[in-house]
């Protein structure tokens, strides 16, 4: 018997490092539900900042592509967040380190 284990958020990041000012490519496999009404994908560091968009539950889409664009140096820290009815799944969280662009 074979049981398929259903994961509600994934984030997938395309790089972990790099050279500043850094744009990290991301994907967000979400599987579609009628309770999921929102996405947000969060970083903290030198920078910080969040980016939301809502969902249209089960008809939404499953892969959703995103970017963090220009990155300064400094380390970082990723997470997204699926926010459902009555509960929230937070992905865990996935470092990136920006190097310094040497001359």
């Amino acid at each position: 018997m074979l049981i398929a284990l259903l994961v509600a958020l994934q984030l997938t990041l395309s790089l972990h490092h790099g050279f500043a000012p850094l744009t990290v490519p991301m994907k967000l496999t979400i599987e579609p539900n009628y309770l999921n009404y929102l996405v947000c994908v969060e970083w903290d560091g030198p920078e910080s900042g969040r980016s939301c968009w809502s969902l249209d539950g089960q008809y939404a889409a499953r892969t959703h592509l995103y970017e963090i664009k220009a990155l300064p140096t400094g380390q970082y820290a990723v997470r997204a967040q699926l926010f459902r009815v009555r509960e929230t799944i937070t992905t865990p969280i996935q470092p990136i380190q920006v190097l310094e662009r040497l001359p």
